[in-house]
């Protein structure tokens, strides 16, 4: 039960990104909607496959996140 916790954590991270304190917690209610209306729709067993598609649909879509912005690189002076 922990390792599924932890594993929808890190998908709520992956799906908003570190951009701010923010980011994370709107990705974690975005995934707890997917996975909670994913039983109006499919079976309870289909929980956790439609919030890890919704974390690979993210992923394919944006990479670095909903939330999160490419952040140009910076070379030291």
């Amino acid at each position: 039960m922990l390792g599924t916790r932890l594993f929808l954590a890190l998908a709520a991270i992956i799906i908003s990104g570190l951009n701010n304190f923010k980011s994370p917690i709107l990705g974690a209610v975005l995934l707890g909607l997917a996975f909670h209306l994913a039983v109006w729709i499919l079976p309870a067993t289909w929980q956790e496959v439609v919030a890890y598609g919704f974390v690979l649909a993210v992923l394919l879509a944006r990479p670095q996140g909903l939330f999160g912005g490419i952040s140009p690189v910076r070379e030291r002076a």
